[in-house]
């Protein structure tokens, strides 16, 4: 009997996770689909970043059907909010070549920034420049 669930296969996790039971995924971690049609980014988890949001897209994109992988970026995807007001170099939104070459096996890609506007604004205009 069927109780209305998909079984979905992800591989996950290139390293241990953090916290009891290795819950939060680290930088640079990937949890990927068995079929490459989204990936959500995501930044590492810290006192800034909050990962919840990134697990409830995530969750409700897999229950509507989509094969859906995680990266976990190795490096934040704009400059800290303390030098926000500052000149800063592309190494605050850097993707890595094996990051660059994840994404681009999928046919869309989410990024996660946020939802502070002094924040993300800046991040996403930093983010789309280097990208």
């Amino acid at each position: 009997m069927r109780l209305g669930r998909k079984c979905r296969v992800v591989d996950c996790r290139e390293t241990a996770g953090l916290g009891l039971g290795g819950g939060l995924a680290q930088r640079g971690t990937l949890a990927e689909a068995a079929e490459p049609d989204i990936i959500v980014l995501s930044m590492g988890p810290s006192p800034r970043h909050i990962t919840k949001p990134v697990c409830e897209i995530t969750y409700g994109l897999r229950e509507a059907g989509f094969n859906v992988s995680v990266l976990v970026l190795k490096m934040g995807i704009g400059p800290p909010e303390e030098l926000m007001d500052q000149v800063v170099g592309a190494a605050y939104s850097n993707l890595f070549p094996e990051e660059e070459e994840q994404i681009r096996r999928h046919k869309l890609a989410l990024i996660h920034v946020g939802n502070v506007p002094r924040h993300f604004i800046p991040k996403v205009k930093v983010f789309l420049r280097n990208v």
